[in-house]
């Protein structure tokens, strides 16, 4: 594929990297309309059943270019489908749900573009390379931080609530963990041309300036523990094998006992954040909707079929919460209150092989620095799903997990060259 070279000077390429670069930009549309949830500014909500008559005509647009390019390697995404079953079992889960979901239209609806939306992070791995893949994120974050800055300084109104930035993004909390992703994939990637070097230390200064004005402690502190694992496998790569494994078993109790000392003076550190200990509700709404998940535990309510305010199944937990919220403040009770136990399990084994898949390739790969980026991804995308709700949507969080455990278990497994 065109590097983001190509795209900063295509003069000094033959003409016959011209379809590529097209190519290149057409695919960059989903990977934008994902970053923003479809709508800048919008209010948080669910997905495309709360958003405008604009947002679903934009979905319908972007999952056309997705079918599109998906039909064109169809056979190669269906052979990767079956060394990655749970990634291909999940939207299908979604799409069946409709059978028993209490919103049977909707759930059908949803579990159809989150199928393509899947389809298309099998796509983008399968045709292009590890480094082809962090380019077109690197130019995806390139378009999407300097606007969602641009829109906090001159359309205030939209891009910085008084809460804090949250730019092209739904909310501040989005925009600082997907921004961090964007930042740790900057930290990943290798510039195809001397003139983007600096161009990268720009492009970072510019995510931490967002992560910073958004004001989202949680996105503060998902920055750092990026930056920790970052610089963490990046030192263990460059140790011997068996003093990495020695530096990794002292290091698995010092995490344990720090974890033991955090749980004991939480309360004071939140407090120092600016967090009450429910974690604002967070805790009152997690016992609420563990109730809802009481009553439909093995199959959930359906796809996206949950959320509706006081009109639908959400309106103990909104009543509880005291405001109409649509999501649970946690990806894993969101999946399980709409898919059942059978959505939870299926991401615990996409994790499971992304951890098998990250032990075995972490020495062998002839890309470390992907395979660091994979897991800091995963890892980060883990830790960011206890407080919000990105699991099983569309948005660019979700989409780069699904990247990040493909590419890991492709570097685990090596194929034939990518095209």
């Amino acid at each position: 594929m065109s590097t983001l070279a190509d795209v900063a000077s295509p003069a000094a390429h033959p003409p016959i990297a011209t379809g590529k670069l097209v190519r290149t930009w057409f695919i960059l549309l989903p990977f934008l309309y994902y970053t923003s949830s479809g709508f800048p500014g919008a209010a948080d909500a669910g997905s495309a059943q709360s958003a405008s008559f604009a947002h679903q005509i934009g979905l319908l647009i972007v999952s056309v270019i997705c079918a599109t390019l998906i039909a064109k390697r169809f056979s190669a995404i269906m052979s990767a489908s079956i060394r990655m079953v749970p990634v291909l079992a999940l939207p299908v889960l979604a799409l069946l749900s409709c059978a028993w979901s209490v919103d049977p239209r909707q759930s059908l609806v949803s579990g159809i573009t989150f199928l393509c939306f899947m389809l298309f992070a099998i796509y983008i791995a399968e045709t292009f390379s590890p480094q082809g893949q962090l380019d077109l994120i690197m130019l995806t974050g390139a378009i999407a931080v300097p606007a969602s800055i641009a829109l906090a300084l001159f359309v205030p109104s939209i891009g910085a609530p008084p809460s804090g930035w949250r730019g092209i993004f739904v909310h501040k909390q989005q925009c600082a963990a997907a921004v961090t992703l964007f930042l740790v994939t900057a930290l990943h990637w290798k510039p195809g041309h001397a003139l983007l070097r600096p161009l990268r230390a720009v492009y970072v200064v510019l995510c931490l300036v967002l992560i910073v004005m958004s004001q989202s402690r949680t996105g503060w502190l998902l920055t750092l523990l990026a930056l920790t694992l970052y610089g963490s496998l990046r030192f263990l790569q460059r140790l011997p094998a068996k003093d990495s494994l020695l530096v990794t078993l002292t290091a698995i109790p010092v995490v344990g006992g720090l974890a033991y000392l955090f749980s004991l003076v939480a309360t004071l550190i939140l407090s120092t954040v600016g967090k009450d200990p429910t974690l604002t509700e967070r805790t009152v709404i997690w016992a609420a909707v563990w109730d809802a998940i009481q009553q439909r535990p093995l199959l959930g309510y359906g796809y996206e079929a949950f959320w509706r305010g006081l009109q639908g199944a959400s309106k103990d937990v909104v009543l509880i919460a005291g405001w109409n919220l649509y999501q649970a403040q946690s990806g894993y009770l969101d999946l399980w209150v709409q898919l059942g136990v059978g959505g939870f399990i299926l991401v615990v084994l996409m994790t499971v092989q992304a951890g098998v898949d990250a032990i075995r390739s972490f020495r062998r790969t002839s890309n470390p620095s992907f395979v660091r980026w994979c897991i800091v991804v995963i890892l980060c995308n883990l830790v960011y799903n206890i407080g919000e709700s990105d699991m099983g949507l569309l948005r660019i969080s979700w989409f780069l997990f699904v990247l990040a455990c493909i590419g890991l278990n492709k570097e685990a497994n090596p194929t034939p060259a990518y095209s």
